[in-house]
């Protein structure tokens, strides 16, 4: 998985890709849906990319960055190509986008 620091403006994708944005405070049914929907695109040749905001606008205290890294990690086994976590003081109203 390679890890995108900070947000996405600069950053040059190598192909197309499939991308979900949320806060991602865990991997719950929703979640897991959402990855194997974008990890199922990679047949069609799309890189699998998730982009979830730090620290989380509600909760700001709820995980750190290196949790939210370790959460795209299952037994040891990546989930997703790429991952973008882009820290900043997000808004209430941005968070309830990611919702």
């Amino acid at each position: 998985m390679k890890y995108i620091e900070g947000l996405m403006d600069d950053y040059t994708m190598d192909r197309d890709s499939a991308v979900t944005l949320g806060k991602f405070d865990g991997l719950h049914l929703g979640h897991q849906q959402l990855i194997r929907r974008i990890c199922e695109k990679e047949k069609e040749g799309l890189e699998s990319v998730v982009v979830t905001i730090w620290p989380d606008p509600k909760n700001p205290a709820l995980l750190t960055k290196g949790e939210k890294k370790r959460t795209f990690k299952e037994d040891g086994r990546i989930l997703v190509d790429r991952l973008s976590i882009p820290s900043g003081d997000f808004s209430y109203e941005f968070g309830r986008l990611c919702t």
